[in-house]
């Protein structure tokens, strides 16, 4: 919950500038059409972000689950001693070969989760690259003149 609450609070400092570049130069009488158009822009570019993010996610999510996957061959003495643990873990409750299904389970659901975790942290990467060449974005914008009216909508 602290993460998201650093994330909205980000959100904070976009608007104003935002809002700030789009009215800049724009008549009173087309701040209407201005406006419409940057909700749309901007519920438009809510909705690709978030397909966006969430296709690379899982694209990342296999790649890694494919290299971790790799380590998991039955002769990795690290696989043998947990796939031991686990299956004697396990066996205090079930038969032998339910105790080795689920260890199995267990093993494939440790990889599953450190392969959602290795994408996640690839696509914060991604996308804090991303903003950070879109600050370059901002030397291109339309300067505002000071000391000019300011644009409601």
């Amino acid at each position: 919950m602290l993460w998201r609450c650093y994330q909205a609070a980000g959100l904070a400092f976009l608007f104003v500038p935002i809002n700030t570049i789009a009215f800049v130069g724009t008549p009173p009488e087309a701040s209407n059409q201005v406006s419409g158009l940057l909700n749309l822009m901007r519920n438009l570019a809510g909705s690709v972000g978030i397909s966006a993010v969430t296709t690379l996610i899982a694209r990342r999510q296999q790649e890694h689950q494919f290299y971790l996957a790799r380590n998991t061959f039955p002769a990795n003495p690290h696989i043998q001693h947990a796939l031991a643990g686990m299956t004697s873990h396990f066996s205090s409750r079930n038969s032998a070969a339910d105790a080795t299904r689920q260890a199995y389970g267990q093993i494939y659901s440790t990889v599953q989760r450190q392969a959602t975790v290795l994408a996640c942290i690839d696509t914060y990467w991604i996308m804090g690259v991303l903003c950070l060449l879109a600050i370059g974005l901002l030397f291109f914008a339309k300067k505002n003149k000071p000391g000019s009216e300011a644009m409601a909508h």
